[in-house]
């Protein structure tokens, strides 16, 4: 038995003994077996052989003319066949609010989580490409039930194509479409994703609705062009050491995470290297580095493809010496990353007393550990 410790300059500070057992290390590559992903793509849009379409489903459900319709139209995609939606909002008095919602699912679109060759689904990725507007999503079907995810993507009316994206889904990111309830009573909050659950198929989802400020009195029937669907399906991916790394936003670079996976531990190390939320007075100057800069580290286990972490400070010490000592760390927030795939990840914060709390879409500054990560994850 060998046992390593690290971060142990100050007794003071936290210290993490890891110890390393062979048959555990073993163990837990065997239990990170999973398959690999599928992609499905449509870029042709045969509705008539490969699509079905549930809808209209209109809210309140008395509503008057509300329609949602769906075909393939043989020219002016992206380029080629596309897919038009025709939605038309119910009407209603001044001062009520309408909307009416539904989904074309491809029928062809199958993962199957009881199938040896699929197994259980972790998270989806959602690709569109559209034209003239709307709010667009994820669309699953699985057995009676469809579902959408609640993340959606908007844009106003356009003149040209704009691709619309979605990663990371997972099962608690979908619910019933806007007004099914009042077609299917009994459906399930979410899908099930795990091996017990039915084969799942994918599709598009969408709603038009009329706020209360707006005149919701006429029938105004709304034309939309969809194209180049593509929907990444991927087994539960699970933490391991191939997803030790560099991490950043691109939008954010020269600021982002060091990570260091402990598989015997089931726990994660995080050194996150950023800047104060203002930019320090011109007259303020540091004998070392920039007096903007601040780092944090974050410590804690995890469970499948998430990890649910401290975020500590540590305030004091000067460089490369233990006098003065630093003062012991302080938990100022939390943080949980979820990795998405072996190349991207989110993390969210929360650091309630500076009223901090956001979203960080990251992917890793080089490709190098992604092939390690994938095999630690293959059968």
């Amino acid at each position: 038995m060998n046992t390593v410790r690290i971060w142990d300059r100050q007794p003071r500070c936290w210290r993490l003994q890891i110890v390393l057992v062979l048959a555990g290390v073993i163990g837990m590559l065997a239990s990170s077996l999973a398959l690999a992903e599928t992609v499905y793509s449509d870029t042709e849009f045969d509705f008539e052989n490969d699509w079905s379409l549930y809808g209209p489903y209109i809210i309140p459900d008395d509503a008057p003319n509300g329609g949602f319709s769906a075909e393939q139209s043989p020219v002016n995609g992206n380029p080629g066949a596309h897919l038009e939606v025709t939605m038309t909002r119910p009407t209603a008095d001044l001062g009520t609010a309408v909307a009416v919602w539904g989904a074309v699912i491809n029928d062809t679109f199958v993962w199957d989580p009881a199938a040896q060759s699929d197994g259980p689904l972790g998270r989806v990725d959602f690709q569109i490409d559209a034209w003239d507007g709307g709010a667009w999503s994820l669309a699953v079907k699985q057995g009676d039930y469809v579902w959408m995810a609640l993340t959606r993507r908007k844009f106003g009316v356009n003149d040209a194509w704009v691709t619309l994206s979605i990663d990371c889904l997972e099962e608690e990111d979908f619910a019933p479409l806007p007004g099914s309830e009042f077609v299917v009573e009994d459906q399930p909050l979410h899908p099930d994703f795990s091996m017990n659950g039915a084969p799942i198929s994918f599709g598009i989802g969408a709603g038009l609705s009329c706020p209360t400020t707006s005149d919701c009195t006429q029938v105004i029937p709304v034309l939309f062009g969809l194209d180049n669907l593509l929907v990444t399906a991927r087994p539960p991916l699970m933490i391991n050491p191939g997803l030790n790394d560099a991490w950043y936003e691109p939008v954010t670079a020269g600021q982002g995470i060091l990570h260091v996976v402990y598989p015997a531990l089931e726990a994660i190390f995080v050194a996150w290297f950023t800047y104060d939320t203002e930019r320090p007075p011109d007259d303020v100057d540091a004998i070392l580095g920039d007096p903007g800069h601040r780092w944090l580290t974050a410590q804690g286990g995890y469970t499948g493809d998430t990890a649910v972490l401290d975020i500590y400070l540590t305030r004091g010490g000067v460089f490369d010496s233990n006098d003065p000592p630093p003062d012991p760390p302080e938990i100022v927030g939390t943080m949980t990353i979820e990795w998405c795939s072996c190349e991207s990840g989110r993390l969210a914060y929360d650091m309630p007393a500076q009223n901090l709390k956001g979203l960080i879409e990251l992917e890793r500054i080089t490709p190098d550990n992604v092939s390690l990560c994938e095999a630690l994850q293959e059968p």
